[in-house]
C-alpha cells in the first residue's frame, strides 16, 4: 500500500499542475463499485478492463499503474466508465495494485484492483490442443484424463486467441473465461463442453499440470458430424496429407506457437510426388508468441489451383516449435474426420 500511496501522490500532483482538473470538495453522496475487483494473467499477459459504476457528476481517477502495465483508454472520467489495460509478457511472477480515487483535492481512494500476473511455469508438463471452436452451434469437448494410480492432478486450462492474446470462450453452465482450473482424481477424467452460442471463433488451449495429464478435442459441427482430435505435438515441422475436391472435400490446418517468443513458420503445398507445386509456399513472418492459424489449403494458398489437388503440406519452424492439427470436411454428413499430423525429419 505504501507504493500505491507513492504513485497516487506522484501522479495527483502531476494531473494538478498539468491542469486536467482544477480543486474541489469532497463530492458528496458518490458512492463507487468496480468489477471485476481482480484479475490473473499468465506470463503471455493479455488485455483487460476495469468498469466503474458511479452516479452522473461523480469524478474518478485511476491511479498508481505499474510499468508493466499500459492503459489504452482514459484514465479520468465522470459517472460510468471502463479503464482499458494490457499487460506485458514476463519471465517471473508480479502482483501490483492499482487504486480508483475520487477527483477531489485530497483523493480519496474508493475502490483498488488487483493484477497478478504468473510467471512460466518451472518444468510443469504441458499439453496443447491447436483448433478449439465454439459458436454457431459448433462446440468443442476437452477431455482431460489423469494417468496416475496414486496423485491427483491440478492445473490450467488457458484458451488463446490468433494473436496469442487470452481468447474468452463461453461453457456449459458457465460464463465466458479466458482459463479453467481444474483437479483430476487418481486415474479420473474431466470434460469441458462449450456452449456453441455466438458467432463462430475458433483459437487453441494450453493445458498445464503439476503432473502428466492426457487429453482429447472432440468437435461437433451441426449436420456434418463428430471428430477427436488428440493432443497436438510441439515440433519443428510436419508433413501432412491435404486434398480439395470438386464435389466440397477440403482439407484444414490449424497451427499453434508453443513459444513465448515470435517464430516464423514456412508452408509449402506439395503434389503426390513430393515435388514443391508452383507458388505454393507461404511464410508466416514473427508469428506470434502463442499465436494460432485455421484455415483450409485454398485459403493458405489463394492463387494456386487446388480446385481438384490432392498431396501434401510441408511446414517448418524456425526458431521454436509449432504444434498442429488437421481435418477434413465435406458438405455431406459423415465426411468429418482426422489428419494425421506426422512430424518431419
Amino acid at each position: 500500500m505504501r507504493v500505491l500511496f507513492c504513485r497516487i501522490l506522484a501522479i495527483w500532483i502531476s494531473v494538478i499542475l498539468s491542469g486536467l482538473m482544477s480543486p474541489v470538495h469532497a463530492q458528496a453522496g458518490c458512492n463507487y463499485s468496480i468489477t471485476p475487483t481482480k484479475q490473473t494473467f499468465s506470463s503471455a499477459g493479455g488485455k483487460g478492463t476495469i468498469a466503474i459504476t458511479t452516479a452522473p457528476g461523480c469524478g474518478w481517477i485511476l491511479l498508481g499503474q505499474p510499468d508493466w502495465l499500459t492503459i489504452s483508454s482514459a484514465r479520468i472520467g465522470s459517472g460510468n466508465g471502463t479503464v482499458s489495460y494490457t499487460v506485458t509478457s514476463t519471465a517471473s511472477g508480479r502482483s501490483d495494485t492499482l487504486g480508483i480515487a475520487t477527483t477531489t483535492f485530497i483523493p480519496v481512494v474508493v475502490q483498488t484492483f488487483t493484477v497478478t500476473q504468473e510467471g512460466p511455469p518451472a518444468d510443469k508438463p504441458r499439453i496443447y490442443f491447436a483448433q478449439l471452436g465454439n459458436g454457431g452451434g459448433i462446440t468443442s469437448d476437452l477431455v482431460l484424463t489423469n494417468p496416475s494410480a496414486t496423485s491427483a492432478a491440478t492445473g490450467r486450462i488457458e484458451f488463446f486467441s490468433n494473436d496469442g492474446l487470452p481468447l474468452q470462450v463461453g461453457f456449459s453452465g458457465a460464463p465466458p473465461a479466458g482459463a479453467i482450473d481444474f483437479m483430476l482424481p487418481p486415474l479420473g477424467a474431466q470434460t469441458f463442453s462449450t456452449d456453441g452460442q455466438g458467432p463462430v471463433l475458433a483459437g487453441s488451449a494450453r493445458v498445464t499440470s503439476d503432473i502428466v495429464v492426457g487429453g482429447v478435442v472432440k468437435f461437433s459441427i451441426p449436420g456434418v458430424g463428430i471428430a477427436g482430435v488428440g493432443e497436438s505435438q510441439p515440433v519443428t515441422g510436419f508433413v501432412i496429407p491435404v486434398r480439395r475436391k470438386a464435389n466440397g472435400i477440403n482439407s484444414g490446418i490449424a497451427i499453434q506457437s508453443v513459444e513465448s517468443f515470435p517464430v516464423t513458420v514456412t508452408l509449402t503445398l506439395r503434389d503426390k510426388q513430393g515435388r514443391p507445386v508452383s507458388n505454393a509456399e507461404r511464410v508466416l513472418a514473427n508469428f506470434a508468441a502463442g499465436g494460432h492459424l485455421a484455415q483450409f489449403i485454398d485459403e493458405l494458398f489463394p492463387n494456386v489451383l487446388t480446385g481438384d489437388f490432392e498431396g501434401t503440406l510441408l511446414a517448418q519452424a524456425s526458431g521454436g516449435k509449432i504444434a498442429a492439427t488437421a481435418l477434413e470436411l465435406g458438405p455431406q454428413a459423415g465426411q468429418f474426420t482426422t489428419l494425421p499430423v506426422t512430424p518431419s525429419k
